[in-house]
C-alpha cells in the first residue's frame, strides 16, 4: 500500500486587523490583507491579536486556506490521513490552531483563486478536522491526523478543503477580554505545506469463472481483496 504525499492546490494566508469589535473582526465581510496561492518561506499563517490603545481594544485575525485535490483516491481505502506543515521561528510561543471546513474555493476540483469575501462566508466553525494541534515556534517539521470526517468527504467530493485557524478564540468565537498576541509564520516553499496518507486500491470484485469475490477466496493463492486488476481489468 503506497504512502501518497499530496500538495495543495490552491491556498491563502489571509487576515482582517486594526478592528475595534471581536466579532466585526472574526466575521468580517472580506480580508484585508495577506497572500493567496503563496510559496514564501516565511508568512504570517495563524494569528489573533487583541491590543489595547488609547482608542480601546483593537482585534486581528489571520488564517490560512487550503484545497487538495484527491482525484484517483475515491474507490480505495485511504488509512493515516496527516496533514504536514514546517513553521518558521518568526513565530510567537506555540499557539493552539485548528483546521475547519472551508469551501473558499468552490464546490469542485475546478478549484476557484480565493476571493476576499470568503473569509468568514466560506467558514463551517462547526465541522473540525483534528482533535487540535499546536504550531511550535520551530522550523522543525510538524504533522497532525485527520479524522474520519475529512477522510469521508474527502473521499465522496474528490477534494477536500480547510482552513487553519486559532482554536482558542477564533474557532469558538471567544474574546478573551485582555490583551493577548499568537502569531504562527510558516514556510510555504517546496510544498512544505502538504497532505500524506496511505491508499490501498479497492479489491477486484468481479466474478472469476462464475466465483464472486469474497475474502475466503484466491486467485493464484492471492486473496480477490488484496488484488485490484485481472488481466489489466479494474473492478466496475
Amino acid at each position: 500500500m503506497p504512502t501518497v504525499d499530496l500538495n495543495w492546490s490552491k491556498n491563502a494566508a489571509v487576515g482582517v486587523s486594526g478592528v475595534t469589535d471581536f466579532d466585526d473582526a472574526r466575521e468580517a465581510a472580506e480580508s484585508t490583507q495577506g497572500s493567496t496561492n503563496t510559496s514564501s518561506a516565511n508568512i504570517l499563517s495563524v494569528r489573533f491579536l487583541r491590543s489595547s490603545g488609547r482608542g480601546g481594544a483593537q482585534y486581528g485575525f489571520t488564517r490560512s486556506y487550503l484545497a487538495f485535490d484527491f482525484t484517483g483516491y475515491t474507490t480505495g481505502t485511504i488509512t493515516n490521513l496527516a496533514f504536514h506543515w514546517t513553521g518558521t521561528t518568526t513565530s510567537s510561543t506555540a499557539q493552539s490552531v485548528g483546521l475547519v471546513k472551508t469551501t473558499a474555493f468552490g464546490s469542485s476540483t475546478n478549484f476557484d483563486n480565493y476571493a476576499s469575501t470568503a473569509w468568514w462566508d466560506s467558514l463551517d466553525m462547526s465541522t473540525t478536522y483534528t482533535s487540535g494541534m499546536s504550531w511550535p515556534d520551530s522550523t522543525s517539521a510538524q504533522s497532525v491526523s485527520l479524522n474520519s470526517g475529512a477522510v469521508t468527504f474527502a473521499q465522496s467530493n474528490s477534494y477536500l478543503q480547510f482552513a487553519i485557524c486559532n482554536s482558542a478564540y477564533d474557532i469558538p468565537g471567544l474574546n478573551p477580554g485582555s490583551d493577548v498576541s499568537l502569531t504562527s509564520y510558516g514556510n510555504w516553499s517546496s510544498n512544505r505545506m502538504f497532505l500524506r496518507f496511505t491508499y490501498a486500491d479497492a479489491a477486484y470484485n468481479r466474478k472469476i469463472n462464475s466465483v464472486v469475490a469474497a475474502s475466503g477466496n484466491k486467485i493464484d493463492s492471492v486473496v480477490y481483496t488484496d488484488v485490484s486488476k485481472v488481466n489489466s481489468i479494474a473492478p466496475s
